[in-house]
């Protein structure tokens, strides 16, 4: 299953392009990310560019943040994840993550978005109540 390596530097095309394809504009102004259940911190940076990328290209920005099959970061890569989002975390208007019913995960979540200076999050257990979440920010 693709999904259960870790990714490097050395991966294939394909390897990366399978990794960019988990970050893409939802809607106007709503970037999407699904992070693979494996982490490494090349993977993180990979991502995060292509996160980046999309907000270059826009003034308001929301983002969807789908944890639901990820493994919790050890503390390089929750380092790399506080390194990377601290990067445009002024720019996210509202940030809404979904994480099944990984309370661990949620825990961790708060803690780093917390610790990167996201003004405006929210932890949700479905797609569903973060995208509601998004709405409501965006009609504030």
């Amino acid at each position: 299953m693709i999904e259960e390596k870790i990714y490097s530097k050395d991966s294939t095309y394909e390897g990366k392009q399978f990794l960019l394809d988990k970050v893409f504009e939802l809607d106007e102004n709503v970037i999407y990310l699904e992070e693979p259940s494996k982490i490494s911190s090349f993977q993180i940076e990979l991502m995060f560019e292509k996160v980046k990328k999309f907000l270059s290209n826009t003034k308001g920005n929301y983002f969807l943040i789908n944890l639901t099959n990820t493994s919790p970061p050890n503390a390089e890569q929750r380092a790399k994840l506080r390194e990377v989002m601290g990067d445009f975390s002024s720019q996210i208007k509202h940030a809404a993550v979904y994480t099944g019913k990984n309370i661990l995960i949620s825990q961790m979540v708060n803690f780093v978005l917390l610790g990167v200076g996201f003004g405006s999050y929210s932890i949700h257990k479905s797609c569903g109540d973060a995208l509601k979440a998004i709405m409501d920010a965006k009609n504030r």
